[in-house]
């Protein structure tokens, strides 16, 4: 009837988030997506990443990180072992493996080197399965 109506929504925060962008020590941004597998499963997986450089409108993929890896659950306070840090594959794609020890919610955190120099010290990714 064209009456202006305020609604108030309680939006919690998602359980998932695959993708973030991080300013780097070299003053470049970088995204770093979760390429998710077709199921997760307690147990060893597989873990593949794509970065790339936000350069505004283009977005070229990023090839000469190093990266160190480790999960944590959050919730229980605990990582998983066995994990393997993710290698560049190609076309800003890195593979590793991850180990789930149970189901729940599961946080990476990544760290990006280049020359031993670390440009991105924390960058994370949540996951909920």
């Amino acid at each position: 009837n064209g009456e202006i109506t305020t609604i108030n929504l309680d939006i919690p925060d998602a359980k998932t988030k695959l993708v973030g962008s991080y300013t780097g020590t070299d003053g470049n941004k970088y995204v770093v997506a979760l390429i998710p597998p077709k199921k997760w499963e307690v147990g060893m997986n597989d873990l593949e990443i794509l970065i790339s450089q936000n350069n505004m409108m283009t977005f070229p993929p990023v090839n000469d990180f190093k990266i160190d890896f480790s999960p944590e659950m959050p919730s229980m306070g605990h990582g998983s072992p066995n994990n393997v840090h993710p290698v560049n594959i190609g076309n800003g794609r890195y593979k590793g493996k991850v180990n789930y020890t149970m189901t729940g919610d599961w946080r990476f955190h990544f760290k990006l080197s280049k020359n031993d120099v670390v440009i991105v010290e924390n960058a994370t990714i949540d996951i909920l399965f």
